[in-house]
Formats: structure tokens, sequence, C-alpha cells
């Protein structure tokens, strides 16, 4: 559909009658979006810290990656944070939001093995990774894996191997063409059988470039443009809301950005339904700024609500707010460098730029901030949301029902489960779930 918004916003600008600011500014910024970016002069000092690596130029980046020359599985991701660049100046601007694009190109690192990433990531960021994706803010680096991490997807990939040794070819499969892709004399439920493990792990193949470009990708954009500063310590909520705001959550059928996402509206609403009053929404808002969770929650429970709360919040701030959003990201600039920011702090900011501090009656500027937040909350529209919801509430009962718990499962994706489990009769050999850790 990129295209025919393209062609479409051309003749609204071509037809026009009179100036319109949202039509200039995209004119503007589309053009802009259309020129090469420079190269960045740094980046040969860090290629040559990658030793072995290939290196590919687009418009907009330059990267570093260990798949093969020229490598598809690498040119997709690559395809996808320029997608996702234009996307990220557009929306702005059709917001009424221009935002400066940046002078180079920008750089990123791709890697295609989970082991690689995990000693990057625990070199550069001291921890183990949990997600494909993570940035260096001061080096404007962004570092990513094609390769999914969860325990899930690692067993699929197990699963495909072992199936390639029976002579079964995966892309072959995806082309849908009879007789291709899977030896002569092929059982009929095999055959389905490794169909729906090509088809699934392209899904969510396709998913994990979505999620993490529009997470990872979207938060380089913040700084490289200085929309962020790079050597302040983020609120949690505020890190955690953005990426919320921007990302495609797992499991969404269609690429989203910047509009209301498909797993923490459905959430927000069902947990707030009856409590829908400014107390309600002012605790939320207390729980935030402080970072704290509810303690009648499990500590993964409490921390998806923090989450789920944290966007709710965000992306009200974004889509209602977002002169006053830019202003407060611009005062992080004044902030204390490198520490954890106080609530104090980020509490009194907040006010000055979202509850009219310096109001007469604060808490009337409050109250009336709380009631917009709900009103906009609940009436905010989500396309194909009793789908959403659906698909939420089946995954819960097969998880009850069924022997599936792992670590981690960032897919969702319970008919992969079913599959991998044996929980489905085909000629396939079922596999096996990994016993259950404490987190």
């Amino acid at each position: 559909m990129a295209k025919e918004f393209k062609d479409t916003m051309d003749l609204l600008i071509k037809d026009s009658k009179s100036k319109s600011p949202i039509l200039e500014t995209y004119s503007k910024t589309k053009k802009a979006t259309e020129e090469k970016s420079a190269p960045d002069p740094a980046f040969a000092s860090l290629a040559t810290s990658f030793v072995g690596f290939n290196q590919e130029k687009s418009d907009h980046f330059e990267v570093i990656h260990d798949g093969l020359p020229n490598d598809p599985e690498v040119k997709l991701w690559i395809a996808q944070l320029e997608k996702n660049y234009a996307t990220f100046f557009m929306w702005f601007s059709l917001n009424g939001t221009q935002i400066e694009l940046p002078k180079t190109k920008l750089s990123v690192v791709i890697t295609t093995k989970p082991d690689v990433y995990n000693e990057m990531h625990l070199a550069l960021v001291g921890n183990k990774a949990k997600v494909q994706g993570f940035m260096l803010p001061r080096e404007k680096l962004l570092v990513m894996c094609t390769k999914r991490l969860d325990p899930i997807s690692e067993m699929l990939g197990l699963k495909m191997k072992e199936w390639t040794t029976k002579g079964y070819d995966f892309n072959q499969l995806l082309k849908g063409t009879i007789g291709q892709g899977n030896p002569p004399a092929a059982d009929h439920l095999d055959v389905s059988y490794s169909g729906a493990l090509a088809v699934l792990n392209r899904a969510l193949d396709q998913e994990t470039v979505w999620n993490t470009i529009g997470n990872f990708g979207t938060l380089q954009l913040f700084y490289a443009t200085k929309t962020l500063p790079a050597n302040v310590v983020l609120p949690k909520w505020f890190s955690e809301g953005l990426a919320g705001v921007f990302e495609t959550p797992h499991c969404s059928p269609w690429m989203s950005f910047g509009s209301a996402n498909s797993y923490h509206l459905p959430l927000f609403r069902q947990i707030y339904k009856n409590k829908r009053n400014p107390i309600e929404f002012e605790a939320i808002l207390s729980r935030l700024m402080s970072g704290s969770k509810l303690a009648n929650l499990t500590p993964q429970a409490g921390q998806e609500q923090f989450n789920t709360e944290s966007w709710a919040l965000v992306y009200f701030l974004v889509k209602k707010k977002q002169t006053a959003f830019m202003a407060f990201c611009k005062d992080f600039e004044m902030f204390p460098k490198d520490v954890v920011l106080s609530q104090s702090l980020v509490t009194k900011i907040f006010n000055k730029h979202f509850l009219a501090a310096d109001s007469a009656d604060v808490k009337k500027a409050q109250t009336a901030f709380l009631l917009e937040w709900i009103d906009f909350i609940f009436t905010e529209n989500l396309e194909g949301e009793k789908f959403f919801v659906d698909l939420r509430r089946i995954q819960s009962e097969m998880l009850k029902t069924q022997d599936l718990s792992v670590i981690e499962d960032p897919t969702e994706n319970m008919v992969l489960r079913l599959l991998l489990e044996g929980g489905l009769e085909t000629g396939g050999v079922p596999g096996t779930t990994p016993p259950p850790e404490g987190r």
C-alpha cells in the first residue's frame, strides 16, 4: 500500500486549491527522504572492527553483516530499514511535526548468528540478550540479529533441519507447486506438515523483521535526529511506551507504525473497562513515574501490565500532545547525564509540558488531562479489534489446556507450538519442550 499512499498524496497536492501546512510539510519530507544520504566518515573505522564481515549500502544506511555477499535475508532487513526510515519522517510530518533528516547514512550491524549476537550483547550492553536488537545511543549504532532467540524458534530450526535431511526443500514448498520440495514417495500428511512448518517459519521471519526494526530502528532515528539526547538514561515508562507505539506487535497480520497497538490496546481496555475514572488513571500515572509495578501480580504479569500502561500513556502523548511531547523530549537534554533520573525530576518536567504546572489550579489541569486520556484510549479505533481479542482469548485457552510452557515465547504462536509438540496428528516426529525454569 506504500505506493498507493504516495500516489494518493501526490494527487491531493496536485489538486489542492489552497495551501495546506500538512501537505507542504509532507512534500518537503517526501523530497528529503528520496535523496540519498552522504556516507558517514566514521563508518570505515567501525568496519575495521568487524573482520570477515561483508558490507551493504543503501540510500540511508551502511550495514556490516556476517551473511553471504548479497545475502537475500540481509537484504530483506535492509529493505525494511529503508521503509521504516521513510515511514518515520512521513508519519511525523502528517501529524504536523517536521523532523530534520540525519546528514549522513546510519550505521547498522546485522548478524545471522545468535552466538555472535549474544557475545556482542554481553560485551556492549553487559547482560544476556532477550530480544533481537539493541542500540548504542552515543554511537547511534543499531545492532540486530536475523535469527529469533526464543526456545520455540530454536525448536522450529531443529525440526526444519530434521525434515531437510529427509529431502524436503522449504523454499520450494513455499512456491506451492505440487510435487516440488518433497521426496517423490512422501506421504500426504508429511507434505502437509512440512508445508505448515515452511509457512510458519516465513511468517515468523516477517513479523520479526517488522517488530525488531519498528522498535529499535525507530529508536535509532530518535537518536540520530537528536530528538532524544544520546547521554541520558530514559525513564523506563518512556522507553517501553515508545517501543510499543512504533513496533508491529507479534502475531499481527499486517505491519503497523504509530497506530493503535493490537496487543496493548485491547488488554488495557479489558483491565480498565470498569475503572474509567481520574482516580484510577492518576494511580497509573503515579506508578509509571515511580517505575513501580502492582504488588498483587506475578513479576511477569506485573511487567506486562507496566508495559501496556506505558504504551497507553506514551501513545496518548504522541497522538494528542505531539507538540508538548517533542518539547518534553528536548528537555531531556537538561537532565543529569548517564544516571537514572529521579522520580521528582521526571515528574516536574512531565507536569511542565503536559499538566500545565504553571496553571493557577494544577489539580484541575491534571483532572482535565486524565479525562482526555480516558476518552482517547477508550474511543481510539483499532482495525480488526475483535479478531485480536479472539486471538488472545484462544491463545490463553490453549495455554491452559496444553503443557506447552517455555522459558520465553515472544512469538506467541500457539499453532506453531502445537505443531512442534506433536499436538496435531501427522507423520512427523513430535518435538520436545525444554523443562520450565524460573525466570
